[in-house]
């Protein structure tokens, strides 16, 4: 599995004091991708505002994922 832009990944950022306690994760979008594959940039939803920290690529790990379902808004 490789990591792609828009992706949503549960993680601990440094801003929320990284722990080993998983609870305190929050989810992050993938918003860019370096180009040599080094990291990852996520982007959180913060109180004020959007917040933006660098991840190792192999820190985002596949149970880390958050599978979004897509809302179908078809006719009733």
């Amino acid at each position: 599995m490789s990591v792609q832009v828009n992706d949503c990944y549960m993680v601990q950022p440094a801003f929320c004091g990284r722990q080993e306690d998983s609870s305190k994760a929050i989810k992050g979008r993938v918003i860019e991708i370096h180009t040599k594959g080094r990291f990852a940039v996520l982007e959180f939803d913060g109180v004020w505002g959007k917040v933006r920290e660098c991840f190792a690529l192999e820190d985002l790990k596949p149970e880390m994922k958050v599978v979004e379902r897509k809302r179908h808004h078809g006719k009733r």
